[in-house]
């Protein structure tokens, strides 16, 4: 089956795709000439993301970083712009929020997602000219102190669990606990978590040492999924098995298909149980008062429904949060009236801002854009956040040249971190977390760019404290 779509993926995927983009521009004949051009520019778009992650796929046998991006663009907003389109009843007008957007300026939008692929093929040409292979001088590396490390991931555990019960973490925590020192211990955790059980999976599946830790380790692993489900945030219960899995397949070993199915299904059931948690907690006459309570009522919910259903329902509710490209166009469309940030200036605080603390720096910039665009849309404070994708945050800046500055530069530290030895404990932890964030393109650039210096600081400080061990040639 590797075998097959490795070397037959382009052909197929490649059929489908034009047989659906004939129907959409047959759909679009009904609608306006802007949309019949924005629809031309989809097989582009397509050559830029699915055709080059099949192609890389093939030629490495992985695809590149940047193409876990681009193809996570793609699904998000061209193919739902094209869904927009084939289901649309023969008009421009789309209702979004409060009112309407016209898909005759999805040209103007689409035409910006083909200068963002364009701007990671320049980085990726640009590093490929420059980049010069080093030699290994080392055989293979080994972690010294293992115990502290198991050590740091049970602590993350507790610490999780205990934010968790506390209040200042999971869904619906009080706004109070993004500021102060309780911000501070929130952001410690959420980056030793990953470092932790990143560390901890290279140990037993990469060293294949310290097999007295399985135990903790895989209770750590239930923890945290636990802990997550327990939040209300279904990012949080997936991606500790993420980030395991990666490490697992990096070090040469393949998935069970009886695990892999397993889990696939649950992660489709997660959606349906995370929607009747949160229903739940925000229903005073069933919230019990208690976590533990209000899932127990949640999976009884779930259970009740036949299978089918359950699993109909989940598909569809991960196809409606993945639709981005409504908000994608409306950051389009509305870019002069976005104020909040404007002209990369953020960026010029990036060398200090990630390690200066707010009590010192009361305005430096706050991680509340979504929140602040979903006011601009409705007109009115709320509590809930939104995201155009990575490419609206980076247009928002201040138009087209901003997308192009921003996605080279994105593309270029996406290069550097793909050939950085994953056998190296910080290269596989860098590679885990880009990976997961390129499969998950909601986030502002520029707070990802400060999270890696932040996450860059902490981890040789951590590195430097467990110890590594070269172990060269011979020995």
């Amino acid at each position: 089956m590797y075998s097959f779509s490795r070397h037959f993926g382009q052909l197929i995927v490649g059929i489908l795709f034009g047989a659906y983009w004939m129907l959409t521009l047959y759909s679009a004949q009904e609608i306006s000439k802007e949309v019949i051009a924005a629809v031309i520019l989809a097989p582009l778009l397509y050559l830029q993301s699915v055709a080059e992650f099949l192609y890389f796929y093939r030629k490495r046998g992985v695809p590149r970083l940047q193409d876990w991006l681009r193809i996570s663009l793609f699904i998000m907003v061209v193919l739902n712009f094209m869904t927009i389109v084939n289901t649309t009843e023969h008009t421009d007008r789309i209702w979004f929020i409060v009112g309407y957007i016209s898909l005759n300026h999805a040209f103007e939008a689409l035409a910006v997602m083909v200068a963002a692929y364009g701007a990671l093929d320049i980085s990726y040409l640009l590093f490929k000219l420059f980049y010069r292979h080093r030699y290994k001088a080392y055989k293979k590396i080994e972690i010294k102190h293992k115990r502290t490390v198991f050590a740091l991931l049970g602590l993350t555990v507790a610490a999780n669990f205990y934010l968790l019960i506390t209040g200042m973490s999971g869904y619906g925590s009080a706004l109070v606990y993004t500021t102060g020192i309780a911000s501070l211990v929130k952001m410690l955790v959420h980056i030793l978590s990953p470092f932790a059980l990143v560390l901890s999976a290279y140990i037993l599946f990469i060293e294949n040492r310290t097999k007295h830790y399985k135990i903790l380790f895989y209770l750590s692993i239930l923890a945290l999924f636990f802990v997550g489900l327990l939040s209300g945030m279904k990012e949080n219960a997936f991606v500790p098995l993420l980030y395991v899995g990666i490490v697992y397949l990096v070090s040469g070993r393949k998935i069970p298909s009886i695990l892999f199915y397993t889990i696939l299904t649950f992660f489709v059931l997660l959606y349906p149980l995370n929607t009747a948690y949160r229903h739940i907690i925000n229903d005073p006459y069933s919230n019990t008062g208690s976590h533990l309570g209000n899932i127990e009522k949640a999976f009884n919910d779930v259970l009740k429904k036949p299978i089918s259903e359950t699993l109909a329902m989940g598909i569809e509710s991960y196809q409606k949060r993945g639709a981005m490209y409504p908000f994608y166009q409306y950051s389009i469309e509305h870019e002069p009236d976005w104020h909040y940030y404007k002209h990369m200036n953020r960026y010029l605080y990036l060398p200090i801002v990630w390690i200066v603390p707010r009590a010192v720096w009361p305005d430096k910039p706050r991680a509340d854009v979504g929140g602040i665009f979903y006011d601009t849309i409705v007109g009115e404070k709320s509590r809930t956040a939104v995201t155009p994708t990575c490419v609206g945050w980076a247009y928002l800046e201040g138009g087209m040249i901003f997308v192009i500055i921003i996605f080279f530069l994105l593309g270029t530290i996406l290069e550097y971190i793909d050939h950085t030895d994953r056998q190296h404990p910080l290269g596989l932890l860098f590679f885990s977390i880009i990976l997961h964030k390129s499969l998950k393109p909601e986030w502002d650039p520029y707070f990802l760019f400060t999270s890696l210096l932040e996450m860059l600081f902490i981890y040789w400080i951590a590195l430097k404290v467990i110890g590594i061990r070269y172990i060269k040639e011979g020995k």
